[in-house]
């Protein structure tokens, strides 16, 4: 029965269309992300700063979940964290929550 699930499961995703990719910091396409995030003031909720060398891997919208957000970035660091946008206009983005965990 588990295994029936886990295949309908999977057969799902690709109609979802989940785009997980790994992207690098400097990528034209999450240049109006950073610039979301400069809009915000991300200390002052206890965010620390972003690794521009750590894995970074893209997120295309949620259609699972009534497209709570356009675009996600997940960021493995000394920190791990989920950073979410909404798209508000051409091309542009703003900052609607961010995660942060660190284990140590």
């Amino acid at each position: 029965m588990k295994i029936m699930i886990v295949i309908f499961i999977l057969s799902l995703l690709p109609s979802c269309e989940l785009t997980l990719r790994k992207v690098k910091y400097d990528y034209i396409e999450v240049k109006p992300l950073w610039t979301a995030l400069a809009n915000v003031n991300r200390d002052t909720s206890g965010f620390t700063p972003i690794d521009k060398n750590a894995d970074i891997i893209l997120e295309g919208e949620s259609v699972l979940f009534d497209n709570l957000y356009d675009m996600m970035l997940h960021n493995y660091g000394a920190t791990f964290r989920t950073v979410a946008f909404k798209k508000i206009g051409d091309g542009k983005f703003v900052w609607i929550g961010e995660q942060e965990i660190f284990e140590g």
